[in-house]
């Protein structure tokens, strides 16, 4: 016989049941389970191992960082199988490379535990910001410019032929030869050509430079359109720029520290053994 408060037990318990069941059902297919790239498995383990590499970079949705996680892992599989069939790893040029790659992500991992351990302090932040505001040039220029082999172009300039029109047809610079030798506002020290920005700021808004500008590339034919000055950026706008110069500097006296600290000495061959005399 059931009584009725056991009956009533026996209902809950099995409500509870049919909830949780349901609950997992409605749970995305998230789950790791192995499987295999032409015949090479797949752990769940290392689906997981790079699951958690995928949130740590931001990725919210565990779907997705499944989803990224055999598509990353599937194709490290078939690269690493084709490179096995070219027998690729005992080529010596490409175990150098390998080596060189795992020295740098050794040192990225031992800097970012140093960094952890001793954040950059607020002197050290102050310290780049000023320095770098120290350096800065606020002066900027906007010019269109004309690359040629000669500087005969310039004749054609002043007789009244169109700037514009005559770059599209003759400049060599592949990069602004089609917007008519128009290039965007640029800071002095960030042109790699020796003395082209400072030669434009001493030039007049709409003049020609009377002489083309020489260098290695040829001739530079300019027309100033624009200059300004841009003031230094506030703490706050670079101090993503000024953290990674920090690590980069810490990097390298990392680096340096290590190595002066190293026990490094020179091995002799070992001496040959005496040919032994005929009897």
């Amino acid at each position: 016989i059931l009584f009725p408060a056991f009956i009533e037990r026996k209902v809950v318990i099995m409500k509870k049941i049919v909830l949780i069941s349901l609950f997992l059902c409605s749970l995305p297919a998230m789950a790791q389970t192995a499987y295999s790239v032409n015949g090479q498995v797949i752990t769940p383990q290392s689906q997981k191992m790079l699951m958690d590499l995928f949130e740590k970079r931001g990725v919210t949705s565990a779907e997705q960082r499944l989803e990224l996680a055999k598509q990353v892992l599937t194709q490290q599989a078939v690269i690493n199988q084709l490179a096995a069939k070219n027998r690729l790893e005992i080529d010596p040029a490409i175990k150098a490379e390998l080596e060189e790659t795992k020295s740098q992500i050794f040192l990225n991992e031992l800097l970012r535990r140093e960094v952890f351990v001793n954040p950059i302090t607020d002197y050290e932040f102050k310290k780049e910001y000023e320095m770098l505001k120290e350096s800065y040039d606020p002066n900027e220029v906007k010019v269109s410019h004309i690359l040629v082999k000669t500087k005969e172009i310039i004749r054609r300039i002043r007789a009244g032929e169109d700037f514009t029109k005559l770059a599209k047809e003759l400049s060599l610079d592949p990069t602004t030869k089609d917007n008519g030798g128009q290039m965007d506002f640029t800071n002095v020290r960030q042109i790699s050509i020796n003395g082209f920005g400072e030669a434009a700021m001493a030039m007049e808004k709409g003049s020609l430079l009377p002489i083309p500008f020489k260098s290695v590339h040829g001739y530079h034919v300019v027309k100033l359109l624009d200059k300004r000055e841009v003031p230094f950026p506030s703490f706050e706008a670079i101090k993503p720029r000024l953290e990674r110069s920090i690590v980069q500097q810490r990097t390298q006296e990392f680096i340096n520290q290590k190595i002066a600290e190293a026990k490094i000495e020179d091995i002799k061959p070992a001496p040959r053994p005496a040919a032994r005399r005929p009897y």
